[in-house]
């Protein structure tokens, strides 16, 4: 009896207990994520060398400087329960960016594929979740979106995008962590919208650009946005910090609590902060995801019939918090939402996936 329980055990191992989940939800790891042996890098690649060279470099050089610093990003995820360290994980991200610089064209190769790397096919049909029957994970899309503005508040241009306030200046992140009473965390996203850092605080955060309100509520929902000034200069916004109140799925941009405080940057930037710096973003090879869960840095094999497209996990958002059924795809700047459209309609929506791994 005994042999018979031993046994048991060892071939029912340990739930993962799913990381951000409320009530607290467990997945068997080696039924979302199962090995494939051969077979699985058939089909025509759509990356562009230089492109995912670029992320893989850039993540890489991210999680070299924050190995010690970040614990939540630079962490194996699930994957940890195969064994897998975050040293696999650089080693995969290096081998890419070295064979690229040699010979680009190795990423064809459905045999140099899998003879250099393992692949976990993801099974979100495991979950509970809206697709129950498919073994495709849901692929959302997202962009900076190219809106006007003005350095002055006016009709056209009335909501601002708003720095942290000035009382965070002189407070350490351990501070600004435990401290629920700070202006940041107070207001609402209405609270803000309907004017609270004119008014009743004012002069204790400063305006650094004036947009429209759907230019606001885009801002927000992307993370970044690049702004238009009237004599044509552009420049660009990342979210700093946020209030710390729960994004709501199925909620509208108008009726979520939530609210980013941003500042101005050079370009595209997804995980990190200010200590540690931010991962510069490509778009179409660039992933957003439950890095939490997943661990920052997974190379992600993503195939709709037979084209083949690879994307780094380098970014996050409130959806993915957790969420084990879905990516959002990076795709870059654009004008409106009928340039989107237009890029967006050869693209898929669901994927089959699985994330690689260097042996």
């Amino acid at each position: 009896m005994l042999i018979l329980l031993l046994c048991c055990a060892l071939a029912s191992p340990k739930p993962w207990k799913i990381r951000g989940s409320t009530p607290e939800k467990s997945v068997q790891h080696d039924q979302l994520f199962t090995p494939s042996q051969s077979g699985w890098a058939k089909g025509e690649m759509q990356t562009d060398p230089a492109d995912l060279k670029k992320i893989a470099t850039t993540t890489l050089e991210y999680l070299e400087s924050n190995h010690l610093t970040d614990t939540k990003g630079v962490q194996p995820g699930i994957l940890e329960r195969y064994n897998i360290t975050m040293d696999d994980v650089r080693k995969t991200l290096l081998l890419i960016s070295k064979t690229i610089q040699t010979d680009p064209e190795k990423i064809k190769s459905q045999e140099w594929w899998e003879k250099n790397f393992k692949f976990y096919k993801w099974q979100p049909e495991v979950l509970d979740q809206e697709q129950k029957a498919s073994d495709k994970i849901r692929l959302t899309k997202y962009v900076i979106y190219e809106v006007h503005g003005s350095l002055e508040k006016s009709k056209q241009y009335p909501h601002a995008l708003w720095a942290v306030p000035k009382e965070e200046q002189k407070k350490t992140a351990v501070q600004l962590e435990q401290d629920p009473n700070l202006l940041r965390k107070t207001l609402t996203r209405q609270d803000i919208i309907a004017g609270a850092l004119e008014k009743t605080h004012k002069g204790k955060a400063e305006p650094l650009i004036w947009l429209s309100e759907n230019s606001i509520y885009e801002a927000i929902l992307q993370g970044t946005i690049a702004v238009k000034l009237p004599d044509g200069e552009f420049r660009w916004f990342n979210v700093h910090r946020s209030n710390d109140m729960p994004y709501i799925r199925g909620e509208t941009q108008r009726n979520q609590k939530r609210y980013w405080y941003f500042k101005q940057v050079n370009g595209a930037y997804g995980w990190g902060n200010d200590e540690l710096g931010k991962i510069s973003l490509t778009p179409m090879v660039t992933v957003a995801g439950d890095v939490e869960n997943l661990g920052l840095g997974k190379l992600f094999w993503l195939r709709d019939d037979e084209k083949i497209y690879l994307s780094v996990l380098s970014d996050t958002g409130g959806a993915f918090q957790p969420n084990l059924h879905q990516l959002d795809w990076f795709l870059g700047v654009v004008k409106d939402k009928a340039t989107l459209k237009t890029r967006t309609q050869k693209l898929p929506s669901h994927v089959n996936a699985g994330i690689i791994i260097a042996r």
